[in-house]
């Protein structure tokens, strides 16, 4: 028994560390994945900034040296991208312009310009007339016809006739002059003249008036990746970045702790990733260090060693004192335990066989009683769930599917309050139970019912028949916009908000109002459009020109025949600030230089000022709260929330802060349950809080006002 105990010790050892060792080279791939897709995003990240000077471009027509010095600079590269060395413009000219362009820039103040190729003519140039921050190393690229260097005119081509992103092989950037440089890239966007069309390559190739392009830097890029996303993890790791195959040195574009690396067959890994036509190897290998900083191993260890000294401990009784007793009662045990669950199981057979029995005569004879069957006896409800997933991901629409005695069989995209608050708690679950069962009774087929339940959350309801019976209702909604009697909101909801916001546009001058929903969070933008429409046409003479959009995906190209229509004021409809909305600011204002344009409170951000450029003196702001420089309180929390954090503090983040002081009031009074503090909270008239007063109505809701705000320059910098 000893050498038995030894010997299942050992083995238990060996599998426990092959599973370790299994689990950690699992862990090891997922990290390497994590690197790679984490160094794709910060890549399509970086691009963002060539779209917002194409949106510079084509919203400001013409734009001087100046211009676009200021709004580089505006973007603070060094600190905000790091690796991109430099920011530039391109401009296609034939020869025949090739004399006049350098006149132009010489007269923009750069005396020396002159355009930079081999020796002869060409039909076209494609000439950098703008680079900033036009430092000692950036100045050696302009006047660069790029079109002369294999490398860049390949990839300057793909993406003139591609019209998206377009990343080149490796180069050694102009601006380098150390022959032991760093590999460095260059990422194209096209510029196209307004208004050509734009469907096939031979279109863009005649609109095409030139380049806007970034210099990268590829070990300052990774470099400054890993050391703000994994400052640790990179100093024990062995890094290696390929552009392509075959790997070696022509290919190699990063390389970190090369000389220590450890053997291939320890731990490493590989993943590869593509962007903007480019496909990268990204090669990860553990160095001793990251060995050294894991725990694998331990718990074998420590198995194996309790193992020896339990075997012998067992051996030595086992062998003196009850061996045989043991034995004996094992078996008599094991026995009657075995006898028990066939008892057990050969019931179960009996039930299960009767169930199935009247389950089939329902289904299949002409004669059978569906009432018999549940809903979830006759569909599929897995397949029915994945159903309801795509179509909850293509509309933003929740569903549930519940059988008659209010069981969810099917459920997706339900609002948090209810699966974590209201189906947890007794009793607003019997306020679930009866929305589910009984409001829903006694609809006809082929008809629905729109009801609130008592929990505030608005449903539509429509029975589910077969075979003449009422086995099941589909439910659609949950919508909660509208006032409720279970919850106490510190912000005006959304019908009260776009109220406000429709009766303020109906006091501009003006007739015509372009709408520009964001379809990227309907669940906000959907019921806000509807009662801010609703409210503006019962105020006036508005019109308004809906367009809903994927603010995301904004392309100027796309948008700009609509602008271009007259419109007296625009509305962006977003639920959140995005990048686009000032590249929509932008092209608006250069179509209509006077028009106002409306921003909705949860837009706030201190990007505006970087993206909207001289749209923001039009810009007028929503908020919950006033202009932090008229109120000293609102004043000295942005301070002091800057001063710890680093930024500014979110359009929602004041609210947080003054419901959680109402909940420290509430509880130093005594009240401590969900009613009571809100019972509470109710009757008093004016609560007074760090950040100003708030006073609740009979419903719950805040009883305030929106602000506002025109001067965003001040208020936002």
């Amino acid at each position: 028994m000893l050498a038995g105990g030894l010997a299942l010790s050992w083995l238990l050892e060996r599998h426990l560390r092959d599973d370790e060792g299994a689990q950690e080279r699992e862990e090891f791939e997922l990290r390497v994945i994590e690197i790679a897709s984490g160094l794709q995003r910060r890549l399509q990240e970086y691009s963002l900034i060539l779209q917002g000077v194409k949106g510079l471009l084509v919203s400001s027509g013409e734009v001087t040296r100046d211009v676009f010095h200021r709004y580089v600079e505006a973007l603070r590269l060094p600190e905000s991208f790091p690796g991109i060395l430099g920011v530039g413009y391109a401009i296609l000219v034939d020869r025949a312009e090739k004399g006049l362009l350098v006149t132009a820039m010489r007269a923009q103040g750069l005396p020396d310009y002159d355009i930079h190729q081999p020796p002869g003519d060409r039909n076209a140039y494609a000439v950098v007339i703008y680079v900033e921050p036009l430092e000692w190393p950036n100045q050696r690229a302009l006047g660069f016809h790029f079109l002369t260097e294999s490398v860049r005119a390949a990839a300057a081509a793909r993406v003139r006739d591609e019209n998206r992103v377009a990343l080149s092989e490796r180069v050694t950037l102009k601006q380098e002059t150390d022959p032991h440089a760093q590999a460095g890239f260059l990422a194209f966007l096209p510029d196209y003249r307004p208004g050509l069309p734009l469907d096939t390559p031979a279109q863009r190739r005649l609109a095409l008036r030139g380049w806007v392009y970034a210099a990268f830097r590829v070990k300052d890029m990774v470099d400054a990746y890993l050391r703000t996303e994994y400052p640790e993890l990179s100093q024990r790791l062995a890094i290696e970045i390929y552009a392509g195959e075959p790997h070696g040195p022509d290919t190699l574009l990063y390389a970190l702790n090369q000389e220590s690396v450890l053997a291939p067959e320890v731990l490493a890994g590989e993943h590869w990733v593509t962007f903007g036509g480019q496909d990268w190897n990204i090669r990860l290998s553990a160095l001793p260090a990251y060995l050294l900083g894991e725990s694998y191993g331990e718990y074998s260890r420590t198995v194996l060693v309790a193992g020896v000294l339990l075997s012998l401990a067992l051996a030595w009784i086992v062998w003196v004192m009850v061996r045989a007793h043991l034995r004996v009662t094992a078996v008599l045990i094991a026995t009657d335990r075995s006898n028990q669950a066939l008892a057990e199981r050969t019931r179960e057979l009996a039930e299960s066989e009767g169930r199935v029995r009247l389950k089939l005569e329902a289904l299949l004879s002409p004669a059978g009683d569906l009432e018999t069957l549940d809903l979830a006896d006759i569909i599929d409800c897995r397949e029915l769930q994945r159903v309801m997933e795509n179509f909850f991901r293509l509309t933003n629409l929740a569903v549930a599917l519940l059988d008659l005695k209010g069981k969810v069989l099917v459920a997706t995209g339900w609002q948090e309050i209810c699966t974590s608050y209201h189906r947890v708690h007794p009793e607003s679950a019997r306020n679930c139970l009866e929305s589910d069962t009984i409001l829903s009774q006694g609809l006809e087929p082929g008809t629905f019912r729109t009801y609130r339940c008592k929990n505030g959350m608005l449903d539509v309801v429509t029975p589910i028949m077969i075979g003449g019976k009422h086995l099941g209702n589909l439910f659609l909604g949950q919508f909660f916009f509208d006032k409720d009697d279970s919850l106490l909101r510190i912000i005006p909801d959304a019908v009260r908000e776009q109220r406000t916001m429709a009766n303020w546009v109906n006091q501009l001058p003006g007739q015509r109002l372009l709408v520009l929903q964001d379809t990227g969070n309907l669940a906000y933008t959907g019921p806000a459009f509807e009662v801010f429409s609703a409210e503006l046409a019962a105020l006036g003479p508005w019109r308004i020109e809906h367009r809903p959009l994927r603010v995301a995906e904004f392309k100027p190209d796309d948008y700009q025949a609509l602008m271009a229509e007259p419109y007296d004021a625009l509305y962006i409809l977003a639920g959140s600030f995005q990048t686009a909305v000032g590249n929509i600011a932008q092209l608006f204002h250069y179509l209509h230089p006077e028009a106002p344009i409306l921003l909705t409170p949860w837009a706030r951000s201190p990007a505006i000022l970087e993206t909207s450029g001289d749209a923001i003196d039009r810009i007028t702001l929503a908020s919950v709260y006033p202009s932090r420089h008229q109120d000293a309180k609102i004043e000295d929390y942005f301070r002091r929330f800057h001063a710890r954090f680093g930024y500014d503090p979110h359009a929602m983040t004041i609210g947080v802060r003054q419901a959680l002081e109402l909940l420290d009031e509430a509880f130093a009074q005594g009240y401590d349950t969900p009613e009571e503090v809100k019972q509470y909270l109710l009757s008093v008239p004016v609560h007074q809080t760090s950040l100003g007063p708030i006073a609740f109505d009979g419903s719950g809701d805040v009883e305030g006002h929106l602000f506002f705000l025109t001067d965003l320059q001040q208020e936002l910098q």
